[in-house]
């Protein structure tokens, strides 16, 4: 894709993601800011128009990483598409009638020759991917973290288990390194403790969103 071609294709996504915001949809606004190049690509239906020249329709391709090619199922799609279409044809690429997803592809490894001599696998991953236990790499995206995060609250999951939350979160972080909201207790595990245990006056999803544990950031893995 051209420079020229690319331009349009960020700036589609800007305003298309400007008008969602403006709606307050911020489930297509995050979807949005998923994609990480959008490109238009010319199909293969064509039809006439009103002088009789044959033309064609235009598809909006999304490429996105591969771990959120499910978020983007038909029904996402058809919540986006008119507004993308829109928006597409404001900026000169009009007759666009669907959104395509695609994978986009990794980076190589800066030494890909090298590994191609040595008969080694190519590494085709960003550095903002983390290492997974079997050697391989992964990376949970925004998009995908806040889906697991809405699946997690839709069914109800009780994501401490058989453990009291404060038990439970002791063993991943040192809760007496973080600042309490409670001005009652020095450290988080008095005030996790005072609103999930004895009052259970927070939200039972407030672990997702509480700053202190960064879990609405990520990484979730480390390397």
């Amino acid at each position: 894709m051209d420079r020229g071609q690319e331009q349009i294709g960020e700036r589609v996504l800007a305003q298309a993601a400007a008008i969602f915001s403006a709606r307050s949809d911020v489930g297509a606004t995050e979807l949005l800011r998923a994609v990480e190049r959008l490109d238009f690509e010319q199909t293969e239906d064509g039809y006439r128009t009103s002088t009789n020249w044959h033309d064609y329709y235009w598809a909006a391709v999304f490429y996105i990483d591969v771990v959120d090619v499910p978020s983007f199922d038909d029904e996402v799609l058809d919540h986006l598409l008119p507004t993308v279409a829109e928006v597409a044809g404001q900026n000169g690429r009009p007759d666009v009638d669907r959104i395509l997803v695609k994978p986009a592809l990794r980076d190589p490894d800066v030494n890909w020759r090298q590994a191609l001599e040595a008969g080694q696998p190519l590494a085709l991953l960003r550095p903002d991917d983390v290492r997974t236990g079997e050697g391989k790499r992964a990376r949970i995206t925004e998009v995908t973290r806040m889906r697991l995060f809405d699946t997690l609250r839709l069914q109800n999951v009780d994501w401490s288990g058989r453990m009291e939350e404060p038990d439970f979160l002791k063993r991943i972080f040192d809760l007496d390194a973080f600042a309490s909201y409670d001005p009652r207790f020095t450290t988080a595990e008095g005030d996790i403790y005072q609103h999930r245990v004895n009052n259970y006056d927070w939200e039972d999803d407030w672990v997702f969103t509480d700053d202190r544990f960064g879990l609405n950031r990520g990484p979730v893995l480390q390397p």
